[in-house]
């Protein structure tokens, strides 16, 4: 769902109506900056890690992807984690906080994340790689923030957004009423994405296999 398709749905919820603000009027920013509290909410939601917010460096729009000669470098400014090891031309890296890395030997295959949000982070070498390697990695990402009109709502059931939007809008409209109606919603909806979340396919463990039994099917059992 896009930016534009939620705000016409919230409108039509909201008023009755089809006649949904201009894109460049006060309302729909105001609009827009629910919808986004509601994006944030559900990225941070406790205890959570969002299947639709795991990507690799291989796929997002910024960040170091080919070696230098350098060992710092500059990772994508919606990066929050690492989610395993670095891979450089096929050679796996260990990820390893900054104070361990004098407990290695200088030509180790390790290396660490430095920086912060404000500053942006950089991924860090040990020892410098061989220049024109392709670096890839998973990481956890930051949720998209919303402006444009096309662009699009991350999370699996954006219903939540707008009836997250609603409660808002309605609490200051003063209907307590109506606010809460739109609040179980909203929550009803999160926690169902949250149930989903954590859901294998059908006949798949969610666990390691025990490799030890057979073929691994020890683990399905």
């Amino acid at each position: 769902m896009t930016l534009q398709e939620a705000q016409n749905m919230l409108h039509a919820i909201y008023q009755g109506d089809s006649s949904v603000p201009s894109s460049t009027s006060g309302e729909w920013a105001y609009r827009t900056v629910l919808i986004n509290e509601a994006v944030n909410k559900w990225a941070n939601l406790k205890g959570v890690l969002w299947n639709e917010l795991w990507t690799t460096l291989e796929d997002s729009l910024d960040g170091d992807k080919v070696t230098t000669d350098s060992k710092s470098y500059d990772m994508p400014s919606d990066f929050m984690f690492l989610g395993s090891f670095v891979d450089v031309g096929g050679v796996k890296y260990e990820v390893v906080s900054p104070d361990r890395v004098d407990d290695y030997p200088a030509d180790a295959h390790i290396v660490f994340v430095s920086g912060n949000t404000a500053s942006g982070y950089k991924l860090n070498f040990v020892s410098a790689p061989e220049a024109g390697k392709t670096i890839n990695y998973p990481y956890y990402k930051k949720p998209s923030e919303l402006s444009k009109t096309t662009d699009v709502i991350e999370m699996p059931d954006p219903q939540f957004c707008i009836d997250w939007a609603l409660y808002r809008m309605r609490s200051n409209d003063g209907d307590g009423q109506l606010a809460g109606a739109s609040r179980a919603e909203a929550l009803t909806s999160l926690e169902a994405m949250k149930t989903r979340n954590f859901m294998s396919p059908p006949n798949h463990a969610n666990t390691p296999l025990d490799t030890q039994e057979g073929f691994g099917y020890e683990g399905l059992i």
